[in-house]
């Protein structure tokens, strides 16, 4: 006896199977652009920008603290106060501290799917059978020897897998079993007709949220540098053209610090930090050079 299939159910596996096929690219695309594209990139403009770059950086810091610290006194100023040695150090004090968060950012991007600060994971009344069988399934999918016949996966989902499966991270590897492990939906796995269209019904719509999650994070990073500058960075004359742009940006902070300086010694009427707060100071300035040297400034511009 043939098995007469519901035209409804037959339309939605073929709609859940490509949404799957559509969430599955995007992923990949995430993972070239991100791990392949923007690193060499980046490569490509530290040699040529790097040092006019991290001056810009710390100019512009020292411009704005400067800044802030003239906007203290002169509210102080203003409601009459007087500006002495000790007010003085103590403006500078809190100035440093409030811009200490700044000098201490760091940011961290996440691969593949993208998740909240706070990363659920597995507790320990979930079943742990599932958490196996997504692994089991994960492992045989992107293991090489099972792989073969089929389009290679990119190397990170084998570490993203065991990352999440020693952390217990269920959902995440809910995630990856829908994208990389899910073709069609197993009319095993539902009762009637009925649980079978409303359940690939519900996958569809969150496929399609998660598509336009995924999209949206695409275009970020295509709208950011240094992907702007993707069919720029090996031109001779836009290295020229953006080196001088960048000096020009150099001497237009070194004048507003000069400007600063010059509000902070009338606000202050010749009124000099103490030696060895100099010396904290500049050494201030010197752990945020390293802090910078070390951290990607694409992300702070």
């Amino acid at each position: 006896m043939n098995i007469v299939l519901d035209t409804v159910i037959v339309s939605l596996r073929k709609s859940y199977s490509q949404k799957v096929e559509e969430l599955r690219m995007v992923l990949f695309e995430l993972e070239h652009l991100q791990n392949e594209v923007i690193p060499e990139l980046r490569r490509k403009y530290d040699l040529n920008f790097r040092t006019d770059e991290v001056t810009i950086q710390k100019l512009t810091l020292e411009v704005s603290e400067q800044q802030r610290t003239n906007e203290l006194l002169l509210i102080k100023y203003q409601r009459g106060e007087e500006i002495t040695q000790k007010v003085v150090e103590f403006v500078k004090m809190f100035v440093e501290k409030e811009y200490s968060r700044y000098k201490n950012n760091k940011k961290n991007s996440t691969f593949g799917l993208s998740e909240s600060t706070s990363t659920i994971t597995a507790s320990k009344s979930q079943p742990s059978e599932e958490l196996s069988r997504l692994y089991k399934d994960l492992v045989k999918k992107l293991h090489p020897d099972s792989n073969r016949n089929n389009v290679e996966q990119p190397p990170q989902y084998w570490h993203i897998v065991q990352e999440s499966y020693e952390m217990k991270n269920l959902q995440k590897l809910r995630s990856f079993h829908t994208i990389l492990c899910s073709e069609q939906l197993s009319p095993g796995m539902f009762t009637s007709t009925e649980s079978e269209k409303d359940r690939l019904t519900l996958e569809i719509s969150l496929l399609n949220r998660k598509i336009v999650l995924e999209l949206k994070r695409l275009d970020s990073l295509k709208s950011k540098e240094p992907f702007t500058f993707k069919d720029l960075i090996d031109s001779e004359q836009w290295q020229q053209q953006h080196t001088s742009s960048l000096q020009e940006s150099i001497q237009t902070l070194q004048r507003e610090i000069e400007q600063a300086k010059k509000v902070f010694l009338k606000l202050t009427k010749g009124i000099t930090l103490k030696k060895d707060d100099k010396t904290i100071l500049q050494q201030e300035k010197e752990t945020f050079d390293e802090k910078f040297t070390n951290s990607t400034y694409f992300r702070s511009r």
